[in-house]
């Protein structure tokens, strides 16, 4: 049994099973095919939330090695999917360091590349939730996102949706 078969064995059967999904995923695309992963997942993410498929889609992208890229504050992830009905083409995870320690606040932090402009996706989103992704609400004490951020990436055809920490 892998590590990460382990781990979630411990947290009930379900978790076990998508990460168990998800590492054959993963095999699946070693022929450099990104992860298509399902909505379900990304579900809590409204909240800056992490369902139980996320937390496990979070630990088998870090175990499996294959990050595009690895920098001192996040790792990002060619995989493919939707997330507040938006498509996304990357996940960046928040690592401590480049060894992907994740202990540290900064281990909470999560963001997609969602596949079209800042204005075409902040418009679907107001459209469907009612609200400027923005716009930052963010908790008063620890500066927390308490709903997702909505910002420009560096290439004008996408953006970026994350969530951060603050100041934990």
């Amino acid at each position: 049994m892998s590590e990460i078969a382990k781990c979630y064995a411990a947290s009930g059967m379900k978790t076990w099973l998508a990460a168990a999904f998800l590492m054959a995923s993963f095999a699946q695309a070693g022929d450099g095919l990104p992860l298509v992963v399902n909505e379900r997942v990304t579900r809590d993410f409204i909240h800056c939330g992490e369902s139980k498929e996320m937390r496990a889609l979070v630990e088998a992208l870090m175990a499996s090695d294959k990050a595009r890229e690895k920098t001192d504050s996040y790792f990002s992830f060619p995989i493919k999917g939707t997330v507040l009905g938006l498509p996304f083409s990357e996940m960046w995870i928040g690592v401590c360091n480049k060894t992907g320690e994740r202990g540290c606040g900064w281990g909470v932090f999560r963001s997609f590349t969602i596949d079209m402009p800042l204005a075409k996706a902040n418009a679907r989103l107001k459209s469907r939730y009612g609200v400027d992704f923005t716009v930052a609400k963010r908790d008063n004490e620890a500066d927390a996102t308490e709903r997702p951020i909505l910002t420009a990436a560096k290439s004008g055809n996408a953006t970026m949706l994350y969530c951060d920490s603050g100041s934990l």
